[in-house]
């Protein structure tokens, strides 16, 4: 609150930040959340949780291929099916993919034998 204080009567946000030993990153940042001078829960430290997580991007055509690849190299591990999968099509499919898949299917050692 003093830094919005001295803010204001000054004018000179540099001046402030080296007085208080802030940087103007960390000022401006507070200083927006407390602009209209009543936002006394905006001052509260917000999460840092991404706002929206990525979904899986796995395509049916991916999905078929990583199945029969693995039927086909039952023991083999997702980073040596990838180049096994990328001599059969022009694009790759990434081990992350192979796995979920494996996951999500429960294609196994043991359950295909």
């Amino acid at each position: 609150m003093d830094n919005l204080l001295s803010t204001k009567a000054n004018q000179n946000v540099l001046k402030t930040c080296r007085h208080f030993d802030i940087l103007p990153k960390t000022f401006y940042k507070w200083y927006g959340r407390f602009q209209d001078g009543k936002n006394f829960p905006g001052l509260e430290e917000k999460s840092r949780a991404p706002k929206r997580k990525r979904e899986r991007e796995i395509t049916p055509l991916e999905d078929q291929r990583i199945i029969e690849l693995r039927k086909k190299k039952i023991r083999w591990s997702p980073p040596k099916l990838k180049p096994l999968s990328e001599v059969k099509s022009k694009e790759g499919i990434s081990c992350w993919k192979i796995r979920k898949v494996i996951e999500l299917r429960n294609i196994d050692s043991i359950s295909i034998h």
